[in-house]
């Protein structure tokens, strides 16, 4: 097992009515599993859970994409609203 920092990329759908699939909210998910590929899957499943909790309503956990990803655990310093 290795450590990976994922961010995902959260479907416009949960937060706003526009065209775009995608847009600028994130998800980032310190993760362990065995492959890169993997630790998608893991971070796909924990932002789902965690949006669930939150009262949003994903409709797949494919829904969040890949942005980045990093081997290690990296925690974040700022988010661009914080700058």
């Amino acid at each position: 097992m290795k450590d990976y920092t994922v961010v995902l990329l959260r479907p416009v759908y949960l937060n706003l009515e526009t065209d775009e699939k995608y847009g600028q909210d994130i998800y980032v998910a310190l993760v362990s599993a065995t492959s890169p590929e993997d630790s998608l899957r893991v971070a796909q499943k924990e932002v789902f859970k965690a949006d669930k909790k939150d009262g949003m309503h994903p409709r797949n956990e494919l829904d969040y994409k890949p942005c980045v990803m990093f081997e290690g655990h990296h925690q974040p310093k700022r988010f661009g609203w914080q700058f």
